[in-house]
């Protein structure tokens, strides 16, 4: 599962909003905000995309995109 609260903290450090994202990702503004709040599946290629925006190094794509959410 994505790590939303990762993936925004770097949308807002790099100025960046879901707008730009999606109009890189080549998505709606809605199915692009789904996928970063978790809520409609990610392709790989979509978040190689967003890595490649938010500059995000290969060794932290783990941490990132397959993020393991705790259930209380």
């Amino acid at each position: 599962m994505i790590n939303t609260k990762e993936i925004k903290k770097l949308l807002i450090d790099k100025d960046l909003k879901i707008h730009d994202v999606a109009a890189y990702i080549g998505k709606s503004y809605s199915n692009t905000l789904l996928k970063i709040n978790g809520k409609a599946p990610m392709t790989l290629q979509d978040a190689e995309k967003i890595q490649f925006l938010l500059g995000i190094d290969d060794s932290d794509f783990g941490f990132y995109f397959l993020h393991k959410e705790r259930v209380v």
